[in-house]
């Protein structure tokens, strides 16, 4: 596993999958971290279906940095994952997530629409405070 700083925050990640496959990235819902049953596995899954998958754990999850650089944690972690991408210079990307995976990759997008080939999320949790 590796880690890079991203904007003076270490976060910690993996990179599954042919290197010159479309690059994905799943975001696991909760403060879950990167390895939590499941997430490793759908991983894997998405790879072998022709994806470049990156996991990640968000600044207060698993082996990134703890942080409180933002106004609140969804826009701290949407940050974050936008500050990754560019740091490991991956292009027209696909955002996944469930929970606050879904929220964090909404606001991803949002801030690079240009880089964001699809969106696949479900069970968006926070109400509609985390909607809007």
């Amino acid at each position: 596993m590796a880690k890079i700083d991203v904007d003076g925050l270490e976060i910690d990640y993996e990179l599954i999958g042919d290197e010159n496959a479309p690059p994905l990235v799943l975001t696991p819902g909760g403060r879950y971290p990167r390895n939590t049953a499941g997430v490793p596995e759908l991983g894997q899954l998405l790879a072998k279906a022709g994806f470049r998958v990156l996991l990640w754990d968000r600044p207060g999850c698993g082996a990134s940095d703890m942080a409180f650089t933002a106004e609140s944690e969804s826009v701290m972690n949407s940050d974050a994952l936008v500050g990754l991408v560019r740091e490991l210079g991956l292009k027209d990307i696909y955002l996944v997530g469930g929970s606050a995976g879904s929220r964090i990759s909404l606001m991803a997008a949002a801030r690079m629409p240009d880089n964001v080939r699809k969106i696949a999320i479900w069970w968006i949790s926070g109400g509609p405070v985390s909607l809007a």
